[in-house]
């Protein structure tokens, strides 16, 4: 009897150390990207793919503050798991745009959303695209995307598009 409950315990120590340092990685992020002040309180999402295909990947729950996420706060998900079915924990819209572009896009390890002031106040004008007018804008130079037609909540198919809209570069506008 002693050794099964030994092994039950062992056993499940596993299961709740599976991805541990990626998950501690990510809610360090979060308090990091908090102290940075380019959080929105509960809003924005980031995630980390743990799959090689994309289809499992780590992320944030809705309605938790970033300055507070602990490592046994993040979630794991599936991209053919539905959201629904996984409770009231993940935020559909950050499910679908960042399993979409998990999926889509490989080298796309770890996504971060934010909406920080100038980028969002970037993105309001007629003509987004930042130019490359001095040293500091070009280390931007080629490696950004743009979505010029925001279609709403990314729900559905908008994270297949968001996802096709990134290319080759590492940050999409």
């Amino acid at each position: 009897m002693k050794i099964n409950d030994s092994f039950l315990v062992v056993f499940n120590l596993g299961k709740k150390m599976k991805n541990l340092n990626e998950k501690r990685e990510l809610a360090a992020a979060f308090r990091w990207f908090a102290r940075l002040d380019m959080n929105e309180g509960i809003a924005n999402h980031f995630s980390l793919a743990v799959s090689d295909d994309g289809q499992n990947f780590l992320m944030n729950p809705v309605g938790k503050f970033w300055s507070k996420i602990k490592s046994s706060d993040i979630l794991e998900l599936d991209t053919r798991i539905e959201p629904k079915n996984i409770g009231p924990v993940v935020d559909e819209t950050a499910w679908c745009i960042h399993g979409a572009i998990h999926r889509k896009v490989p080298n796309a390890k770890c996504i971060m959303h934010l909406h920080p002031q100038y980028s969002t106040a970037l993105s309001c004008l007629r003509d987004p695209k930042l130019p490359a007018l001095n040293q500091e804008s070009m280390m931007f130079h080629n490696r950004v995307s743009y979505d010029l037609d925001y279609g709403g909540l990314g729900i559905g198919d908008e994270g297949e598009r968001i996802a096709s809209k990134i290319g080759n570069n590492s940050i999409l506008m």
